[in-house]
Order: structure tokens, then C-alpha cells, then sequence
């Protein structure tokens, strides 16, 4: 029979972590056995087996499996919303939307079973709007939240702006604002060829005129540099200074 100076000899050493490094092991644990087995499978013990330490082990920084599962969810989450977005350096509010939505897919498709445990188990929590789950989910929706409001702020302001033209500027100044605004004068980057063919009596419904006039100013414009108009249609800085500045050559021939 074996003394106990022998049997504690063949003991294995037990090593004590800091707190810290034994959660962040039974998560990341958790979470390659989410992966593997989803989460409905996940047992507490095989967790524990993986993170090496005994099941009773995990009772001490955890309640339960969802308690859990639901702190891997909000790590996970963590990681998603530290990685900067990108979505600043986008022109237009439909490739910002497009790129955060494939930017969501991506996050979906790299966690399936931490999204599903999401979105089945977590979000249908009676307290979920007093979770920490449900602060990092607004955090992760708050872009796009951002992309629609200020689109239409700015539509908002686009209709106030296209009122005021009508009103009160002549049909051969509101040609030219719808010229510039065609051609991105204005918004981010710079000034771009109006590609797509527009015909001039879709130009005459735009600012409230008819063909004829149209026709008129745009070789107008044409003559005096401001625009080229031979298969596409590229606007010039000329015209914007016109506009600008008020010029009273603009004003000489329109009735």
C-alpha cells in the first residue's frame, strides 16, 4: 500500500490562474464548443474539460449555461464593434447601407451559433432591454440608424432647397442647379460626367419648363463653356461660378 508522502507525490499540481485568465479560458472554450456543437448541444462539462479545469470549476464565475453563453455573446460582440466600420470614407447612403449590411452578413456568418443563440435565445428575454446585450446591439445598429437620418435630413433639405428655386429663380437658373447637382457639385469628391443619358424633356419636367426653353439654354451653355454636351454631358466649374457669383451675362437672354 502506497504512503502518503507517495500518493501525494503522484498528485498532480494544481496551478491557480488569475480570475481574469481563467474566465477569458472557459470562454473561449465556451465558444469552440458553441462552434463545433451549437449551442443547444454545448455541454457544461465538455467546457470545462476543454478550458481544463473540474465542471464544478465553472459554477464559481457562472450561474448557469446561459449565463454563460450569454457573456461569450456580448465578448464576441465587443470584438465586432472595436473593428472600425469604414462606413465614413463611402459616398452615397445606398453603399453605406449595402456596406454595413454585408458588414453584419460577415459577422453573422463568422459566429453562426453565437448569432442564433442571439437572436432565439437572448433577444427573447422579458429583460432583455435592461441587458448588456441589448446596449452592444444599439451599438451595432446605431450606423445605421446614423445612414437614414441623415439622408433624409438631407432630403428634407433637398425639397426646401427645390421649392425656393421654384418660386424664385428663373427656369434657366434652375437648369443649371440641376445640371451641378447632377454632376456632384457639392457633395464629397469631386465633380463627376453625367453618364446616364437624360433627355431634355426630363430635364423640362425637373425644373418645370418646357423642351424648347431647355434646349435653348443648354446650347447656351454649351457656347459659353459651361457644359459639353456631345454624347455625355460634363458640367464645368464655369457654370457653378456663374451661379455663384450671379453673373448678369446669364441674365441677358432669358424671358
Amino acid at each position: 500500500m502506497a504512503s502518503s508522502a507517495e500518493v501525494r507525490a503522484l498528485r498532480r499540481p494544481s496551478v491557480r490562474l488569475p480570475q481574469e485568465k481563467r474566465v477569458a479560458d472557459i470562454m473561449a472554450a465556451a465558444r469552440q464548443v458553441v462552434a463545433e456543437k451549437g449551442y443547444e448541444n454545448a455541454l457544461m462539462s465538455e467546457i470545462a474539460e476543454r478550458a481544463g479545469i473540474v465542471e464544478g470549476t465553472l459554477y464559481r464565475y457562472f450561474e448557469n449555461k446561459r449565463d454563460l453563453l450569454t457573456k461569450v455573446v456580448d465578448d464576441w460582440f465587443e470584438e465586432v464593434l472595436s473593428i472600425d466600420s469604414g462606413v465614413a470614407s463611402i459616398r452615397g447612403t445606398w453603399n453605406k447601407v449595402r456596406h454595413l449590411t454585408w458588414r453584419a452578413l460577415c459577422a453573422v456568418r463568422s459566429q453562426p451559433a453565437l448569432s442564433r443563440y442571439m437572436l432565439l435565445e437572448i433577444r427573447r428575454d422579458p429583460d432583455y432591454r435592461s441587458t448588456r446585450s441589448f446596449e452592444l446591439n444599439r451599438r451595432f445598429t446605431a450606423e445605421f440608424s446614423e445612414v437614414f437620418i441623415t439622408y433624409l435630413l438631407a432630403r428634407n433639405s433637398r425639397v426646401e432647397e427645390d421649392l425656393v428655386d421654384q418660386l424664385f429663380n428663373s427656369s434657366e437658373r434652375r437648369l443649371a442647379r440641376v445640371l451641378l447637382l447632377l454632376a456632384n457639385f457639392g457633395k464629397e469628391g469631386r465633380p463627376e460626367p453625367i453618364l446616364a443619358k437624360i433627355s431634355q424633356e426630363t430635364l423640362a419636367e425637373m425644373i418645370g419648363t418646357t423642351r424648347a426653353r431647355v434646349s435653348f439654354f443648354m446650347n447656351k451653355f454649351r457656347k459659353l463653356g459651361f457644359i459639353e454636351y456631345n454624347g455625355k454631358l460634363e458640367v464645368h466649374t464655369s457654370l457653378l461660378n456663374m451661379i455663384l457669383n450671379d453673373n448678369p451675362e446669364i441674365k441677358k437672354t432669358n424671358s
